[in-house]
């Protein structure tokens, strides 16, 4: 480093702030902003030998606009440095009030790392460098900053100690700056003209790490997508139950026709692989099969919430960049969509119905995209998500191996149209030719699981933590209850539903698997994250005291740095 900065007629404090300003930027992302350096403030003749504190803090403005070369950054670095000697004797604070900002306790207004060199360099220093970390060095009880780096030259070498506030920045990161810091220096001084983006940053041990998460398994060769499975389920029980909803129960014969017939209709619309399509409905066995058929057609579906207001309907509508849409007559009114083709699953059925009732040929992989959801928009404007097949595939995969669906068994769909929880609901039942039971529109939330759970003879359900405490409570059993040999299969009893908790991992953890009673509901040692369809939350399930402790097992990996996530093995119930 002292080569290079000699070559580019700077300092070596230069060079080593290029390079602490090119690690924080590749952390941050950010390509301007400020490094505090403390600086001796002796440039008057006559104060290089006075006794006395003269330091003062300036603040390096630092620009990576464009992309630069290290070396062009180091050019950079020692303007800057250059500027700020010049103004060196202007105090701190004068700039702060020019700059009319409100200093508040153990913060400053203008930058959160400082970077000073602790003594000039020698010409007997040695080639060799470390970091050292420490919370506060010696003497000193509290850090005025969240980062504070140092440099420092030796006879042996050079030292880099990094010092930072215990209550914003944790060991971890510290160390991990340190070790990024090592590399990128390294890799500077070697290929100084490789820009500030393609310079490793990486320790060794971290490379090594990535390059395993990123080993992805081989390809199943049996996997299929979803609406294949879902084929194949039709064809071995025609007759056997699909969907429920309100006493109204749809076979698995005639889904599958009517998907079909439907995929051709899409298929003559435009829609084919990468194609996507918008599907406003409420919860109903059209909006199943409008799901499945666009698969079918080898497209990719957008739920959308009937609920959401117009404006936001026609902005996910326009992000989505679908050019066909399913919803019904009523509604709609509630879109803007020009150029759209718009499918009226309620009153268009008449032009599908003469199509075939065979699945179409579509020419969709595992590697084409299925559905897109949305983010919230917490952040701002909502961002499409989009998934391929593949996904849902291994989704299927595992969910065979450690949570079983059989084909008596009766899932709730009870997740919001629009969240990638809802495919679970009705994937995991179609995929397994169990029953999948759709609440009516009015279903509320919270309080409508209990009754959903009781008197419609549902044997698995994903739901969240809050709701668990309505939904598996014990009751005591009424004198007009059914007799033991009719009564449906109760959250409390011992032959009860199996109850996923499915949530965001900062929701409390309980443990593996079990069928609920009374008393029996306990919280387990770990929680058991599930990767969902497109984000990763946390499905736990309450435990029997007898049940074995969960056992960890991973997930099969997608795509790539995913294998690393764990799940917690659902036990037998």
């Amino acid at each position: 480093m002292q080569a290079l900065a000699h070559e580019g007629a700077a300092t070596p404090f230069m060079a080593w702030y290029a390079a602490l300003a090119a690690v924080l930027s590749r952390y941050s992302g950010q390509q301007d902003f400020g490094l505090g350096a403390v600086v001796a403030n002796r440039q008057i003749a006559g104060t290089e030998a006075m006794l006395g504190f003269f330091t003062n803090t300036v603040v390096l403005r630092t620009d990576l606009a464009g992309d630069p070369t290290f070396r062009e950054l180091l050019a950079r670095a020692r303007r800057t440095a250059l500027d700020a000697y010049e103004h060196q004797a202007l105090p701190f604070d004068v700039v702060v009030q020019d700059q009319g900002l409100a200093r508040q306790a153990g913060e400053n207004p203008l930058f959160d790392v400082t970077f000073f060199e602790v003594t000039p360099p020698t010409m007997d220093a040695a080639s060799g460098w470390s970091t050292r970390l420490g919370a506060v060095p010696q003497g000193v009880t509290t850090a005025k900053n969240a980062l504070a780096v140092s440099v420092q030259h030796t006879a042996e070498g050079t030292l880099v100690e990094v010092l930072y506030d215990t209550t914003r920045v944790s060991r971890t990161a510290a160390e991990r700056l340190g070790g990024h810091l090592t590399t990128l220096v390294t890799d500077a001084a070697a290929h100084p003209d490789r820009r500030v983006s393609q310079l490793a940053l990486l320790t060794d041990e971290e490379t090594e790490k990535l390059a395993a998460w990123n080993v992805a398994p081989p390809a199943d060769p049996a996997a299929r997508c979803i609406h294949e499975l879902i084929a194949e389920q039709a064809t071995k029980a025609p007759q056997a139950v699909a969907l429920e909803q309100d006493g109204q129960q749809l076979c698995y014969g005639e889904f599958e026709a009517q998907a079909n017939q439907l995929a051709h209709h899409l298929r003559a619309l435009g829609v084919g692989p990468e194609v996507r399509v918008a599907v406003c409905v409420e919860r109903s066995f059209a909006m199943v099969v409008g799901l499945v058929a666009i698969l079918k057609a080898g497209g990719a579906f957008v739920p959308l919430d009937p609920s959401s207001p117009p404006d936001r309907l026609s902005l996910l509508l326009a992000e989505a960049e679908a050019p066909v849409l399913l919803t019904r007559a009523d509604l709609e009114g509630r879109f803007e969509a020009p150029g759209v083709a718009v499918v009226r699953l309620d009153v268009d059925a008449a032009q599908w119905a003469a199509q075939p009732s065979t699945p179409p040929a579509s020419g969709v992989t595992l590697e084409h995209a299925n559905y897109v959801v949305f983010t919230s928009g917490s952040t701002g404007k909502p961002k499409p998500v989009v998934n391929e097949h593949r996904g849902l595939a291994a989704r299927v995969a595992f969910q065979r191996r450690h949570i079983p669906v059989h084909p008596g068994d009766r899932i709730l769909f009870s997740a919001a149209v629009a969240f990638d929880g809802a495919i679970v609901d009705w994937m995991l039942s179609l995929c397994n030719g169990a029953t999948c039971v759709l609440p009516s529109n009015a279903y509320d939330a919270v309080e409508g699981i209990a009754e959903c759970l009781e008197h419609r003879a549902i044997t698995f359900s994903f739901i969240p933590p809050p709701c668990c405490g309505c939904s598996v409570a014990p009751r005591r059993p009424s004198a007009t209850s059914p007799s033991p040999a009719t009564a449906p299969r109760l959250p409390w009893s011992r032959s009860g539903p199996r109850v996923a908790r499915s949530s965001t991992p900062t929701a409390p953890p309980s443990a593996a698997s079990s069928r609920l009673r009374p008393g029996s509901i306990r919280r387990g040692p770990s929680g058991s994250p599930s990767v969902g369809p497109s984000m990763a939350c946390a499905s736990t399930c309450s435990t029997l005291p007898s049940d074995p402790s969960p056992s960890a097992c991973p997930v099969r990996s997608t795509s790539p740095a995913s294998d690393w996530r764990e799940v917690a093995r659902i036990g037998p119930p």
